[in-house]
This record gives structure tokens, C-alpha cells and sequence, in this order.
């Protein structure tokens, strides 16, 4: 499924391609490492890559939402529920994320989700930042 999404999805598959193979992604698991899969009701709409460096405690995540699901409000509700995890599990105290400058709608659901703009990294992507207060 996330394979088929991936490859059917230029705008997507230029990031993302490493996990169009979710065997080689999943083997990545670890304790500081985790994989979510976005749910509207029993359909998989999205997913998220999670990994927490303990030596800064910021965790640093990737997420997706499915071509036929994007623009219908999905990118928040999954954003909260990382950061809800992250709060409830771990000692992460922020989580860090890279936006293409042009994917608007992104930008705007990590805003919404109390994301600050933080910079401009080497791929000229924009980095926010969310601090999990407890």
C-alpha cells in the first residue's frame, strides 16, 4: 500500500522514496525509532517516521498523507498524535520536522499544530520545531 502510494506520487516519491519499500523501513524499528500508520476509520490514509536522538531528546519526524487524501484536514490530527506519543512515552522535549518551501498546505498544518519556523537547512527545505511542554 505505502509502496503504491509513493510510486504513484511525484511530488511525494522525491523524499520519500526510501520508504516505498516498507520491509527495508520497518527493519529500522527500534526503541528510539517508531512507524505510524494514519487511519480514517479502518482505511490507511497516511503514515509517520519517528526517531528520538536521547543525547538532545528532539525527535525528528517524517509524515506523509495519500495523494486521495490530502487537503481534508488530515495533516493536524496526526501531528497531534505524534506530539500526544512523544509526550506520553518519551523524555523527547521537542520534535523537529523539514517542509519544501513550496508545500503551503504543510507548512500551514504545522503551524496550526503549534510548530515555530526554525530555519532553512542545506536542502533548502524549512525546519520547524514544536516544544513538547508537559
Amino acid at each position: 500500500m505505502i509502496a503504491g502510494w509513493v510510486q504513484g506520487d511525484p511530488a511525494g516519491h522525491r523524499w520519500i522514496l526510501e520508504y516505498a519499500d516498507p520491509q527495508s523501513w520497518t527493519a529500522l524499528f527500534s526503541s528510539t525509532r517508531w512507524g505510524f500508520v494514519a487511519l480514517d476509520g479502518q482505511t490507511p490514509i497516511g503514515f509517520a517516521d519517528v526517531e528520538l536522538d536521547q543525547a538532545t531528546r528532539t525527535a525528528y519526524f517524517t509524515y506523509y498523507v495519500a495523494p486521495n487524501w490530502r487537503g481534508q484536514g488530515y495533516s493536524r490530527p496526526l501531528l497531534d498524535a505524534i506530539s500526544g506519543y512523544l509526550r506520553e512515552q518519551t523524555d523527547a522535549d521537542k520534535l523537529q520536522g523539514s517542509v519544501e518551501p513550496q508545500n503551503v498546505a504543510s507548512s500551514r498544518a504545522l503551524v496550526a499544530a503549534g510548530f515555530n519556523p526554525i530555519a532553512t537547512d542545506i536542502d533548502g527545505l524549512t525546519s520547524y520545531v514544536l516544544k513538547l511542554d508537559r
